[in-house]
């Protein structure tokens, strides 16, 4: 710290909101969001080897699909027009799939497949992050919560861990629209910092990713 402090022309500042920090605020500030809500509320497992699709082994109550006629038994064959016959497919349409949807259902007993509509629970996600701005530490953002099954899961991130860079690009979240992130493609870099060390992970694009409009005090993507 030393030697990068003397080779710059002026000392540095000491940040006034970092004069503040404690124990206390720090645990006040490191509070994970809570989990995002499940968006279709099933649970499935491969349909048998005449059906192609997934099998609905259960229904949770008052959910989106409850609401929208689907039963245990049914076996979903596409989701919005895309073929799922596996969980990674069938996460990946779910996950970035806009509130208003559809979803092909073989019902139990039947004999074609019919299209329900259906209205999911919260907003479509493409990298699956939410993120906390600390004015202690303007130029990271913590992670606050990290979406199972998204890119961001996959690719390791946590929650606390601080982002330092996209691509290489030092991070730098303001309120400005579009966020950076809007327009950056898949895959892309993320370095970032867990226990005092700096690591770096690359986010690959799944299938049928969307984006997501960013509001609120944590970001979400």
């Amino acid at each position: 710290m030393l030697l990068e402090i003397d080779k710059r022309d002026s000392i540095p500042s000491f940040r006034d909101s970092a004069k503040q920090e404690s124990p206390r605020t720090k645990k006040r500030f490191e509070v994970p969001l809570p989990p995002t809500p499940k968006r279709l509320g099933v649970a499935w497992k491969p349909a048998t080897s005449m059906t192609n699709g997934l099998l609905i082994t259960s229904v949770a109550r008052r959910s989106p699909a409850m609401q929208a006629g689907i039963k245990s038994g049914d076996v979903i064959l596409a989701f919005n027009g895309i073929t799922v016959d596996n969980d990674e497919a069938m996460r990946n349409a779910v996950f970035s799939a806009p509130v208003i949807s559809q979803i092909t259902i073989l019902s139990r007993g039947g004999e074609a497949a019919e299209i329900k509509d259906i209205t999911l629970r919260g907003q479509p996600m493409r990298i699956g992050i939410s993120w906390r701005n600390d004015a202690a530490e303007p130029s990271t953002s913590m992670i606050s919560r990290v979406v199972p099954g998204s890119p961001a899961d996959v690719a390791g991130l946590k929650f606390a861990d601080r982002i330092h860079a996209v691509n290489g690009i030092p991070w730098s979240d303001t309120a400005a629209e579009p966020h950076p992130l809007n327009n950056i493609a898949l895959p892309f870099t993320i370095d970032y910092e867990r226990n005092g060390r700096i690591y770096s992970t690359k986010l690959i694009a799944p299938h049928n990713r969307r984006l997501l409009d960013l509001s609120g005090i944590d970001r979400d993507k």
